[in-house]
């Protein structure tokens, strides 16, 4: 009876553990997430512009982010790996025109950020300018796959630890940070010392931007003197021995629940008052999908009031095209962009993150952000390149097409010098045609309407068309292409986008390969 007394309260401490453990982790992801996510917007921008940056249009904007992400030190723009522009510029003076390859403590996060294109962050890492900080770099990509450069977020990491050590002190635990990987091993320490084998310890992910942590929890100790320590074991005997002590005990277990309950009580009523007033909106939903409760900020953001929501599900709630995309065993922890439907059914372009909630019974808590602006900003970049691409078209073919016919002989003799004139015209309007080609292409790509004609054909004569198409570009370079041997392998392509292919590669090798030389 006494070893299951233990155990029922060894079972109730992880309970009360895992879920402030849960609060904890929920209250660093909304900090980190909401931080992050603020500069979403500015990549866009860019690539709108091309990668042209015009500061009296930029600095309103940053202004703004900096002031929405409490924990935010700077941010920075690095064209081709170098920080030309950092906001706020007071104080960071330092690290203003720094080039990330001269820094070996940063370039290889930057170029493997670079080389898998995903946001990452690092951290915390030593900062030119002082301090410390963890750094979320996102590269950034312009039309034809070109990279452009850097978007570096920097986050107050002495800042933003020692808000997470006093939240989970507030709720009694002593808490560590550590990185992972994939498989969930420990990679670095962040915070703390590793518990992870004291057998009473609670082991969570924590799902961020560009990283996975691992957070591990433990209840916090405090110190007992030798005399007390003295007494506590000869009662424990005594307890064992003697029917009056175990009596006595159930009695003392029975007040320890009640304060147990007390301090869960207390630990809901600070979540409550988190849950509240976050800035996005907060939801938490049983595992079907209904609706338990939800903050202001979602409520605003959806017309629904809260009584209306409880009556109904996230599926009803929810794009037609994008039911039962967010609710089930695989997506709990992912994030998501979600069409929900707003009273006046109105759809809201959303991105949903949620985490399961250890709780009686499971639910999740989700948290909703607005990201219809960001969706426009896509769409009209989408919409003017395909308006500009098919506006031009018609013109080229025209001029392209005159240049061929007076090429011809349709208008009499031509002069030597007039023909290779006409020669180079002829061959940069079909140049810029094709490149247009290429605009079109890359917006069929995007929307998933890209055909292919495969055929199995002989390759030899697709890599000396490939030569022949391209020779007189790797002229300009004053490089040369050479077939090595041959082959009567039959391949399973579409030819035109094998050419396609294949002159992205010669072009570029051509573009970059000394004078003179063979390729």
């Amino acid at each position: 009876m006494l070893f299951q007394e233990r155990q029922r309260q060894t079972e109730v401490q992880r309970q009360q553990i895992t879920s402030l453990a849960g609060e904890v982790r929920a209250l660093l992801e909304a900090e980190l997430n909401a931080s992050l996510h603020l500069t979403s917007g500015l990549i866009t921008y860019i690539q709108a512009r091309h990668g042209q940056l015009q500061a009296s249009e930029i600095d309103p904007w940053l202004s703004g982010l900096i002031k929405q992400g409490r924990h935010i030190r700077n941010i920075g723009l690095a064209p081709g790996n170098r920080i030309t522009y950092i906001y706020p510029l007071a104080g960071n003076e330092a690290a203003l025109g720094l080039y990330y390859p001269d820094i070996p403590t940063q370039w290889p996060a930057v170029e493997q950020a670079i080389r898998e294109r995903r946001p990452m962050l690092a951290g915390p890492v030593q900062l030119k300018q002082g301090g410390s900080g963890f750094v979320y770099r996102v590269p950034v990509y312009l039309d034809h796959d070109t990279y452009w450069g850097i978007i570096s977020t920097v986050i107050k990491a002495d800042q933003l630890l020692a808000m997470t050590t006093r939240m989970a002190r507030d709720r009694g635990l002593d808490i560590s940070l550590a990185r992972i990987d994939a498989q969930g091993a420990i990679v670095q320490s962040i915070l703390g010392q590793q518990n992870g084998a004291d057998p009473a310890a609670i082991q969570l992910q924590v799902t961020i931007p560009g990283d996975q942590w691992l957070l591990t929890a433990t209840q916090l100790k405090t110190k007992t003197s030798g005399t007390e320590t003295f007494w506590l074991r000869s009662i424990g005997w005594l307890i064992s021995l003697t029917l009056a002590v175990l009596v006595f005990l159930l009695l003392c277990a029975n007040a320890r629940r009640t304060a147990m309950l007390q301090a869960l009580a207390d630990s809901q009523q600070r979540f409550t008052r988190a849950f509240e007033t976050a800035p996005q909106g907060m939801a938490l939903l049983d595992l079907n999908g209904r609706w338990l409760d939800a903050n202001d900020a979602l409520c605003r953001l959806i017309g629904y009031t809260r009584d209306e929501l409880r009556a109904l599900t996230l599926s009803t709630l929810t794009h037609p095209n994008d039911v039962a995309r967010f609710i089930g065993d695989h997506a709990r922890s992912a994030q998501q962009e979600l069409r929900l439907l707003s009273k006046s059914g109105a759809s809201i372009d959303c991105l949903v993150s949620a985490a399961q909630v250890d709780s009686q019974p499971p639910s999740l808590i989700a948290q909703i952000q607005d990201i219809r602006e960001q969706k426009h900003l896509e769409r009209m970049k989408s919409e003017f390149v395909s308006t500009v691409s098919h506006e031009l078209r018609t013109p080229l073919t025209s001029i392209a097409g005159s240049l061929g016919l007076v090429a011809g002989g349709a208008l009499g003799e031509i002069p030597a010098e007039m023909r290779q004139m006409l020669d180079i015209a002829q061959q940069n309007s079909l140049r810029l045609e094709q490149l247009i080609n290429d605009l079109l292409d890359m917006e069929k790509l995007a929307a998933g309407r890209m055909s292919f004609e495969l055929r199995e054909q002989a390759l030899q004569p697709l890599l000396e068309e490939a030569l022949a198409n391209n020779r007189s570009y790797a002229e300009k370079y004053a490089v040369r292409f050479q077939l090595s041997g041959g082959s009567d392998l039959h391949v399973r392509v579409d030819g035109l986008r094998l050419q396609q292919v294949l002159a992205n590669y010669l072009s570029n090798a051509a573009k970059f390969s000394p004078a003179g030389s063979t390729i």
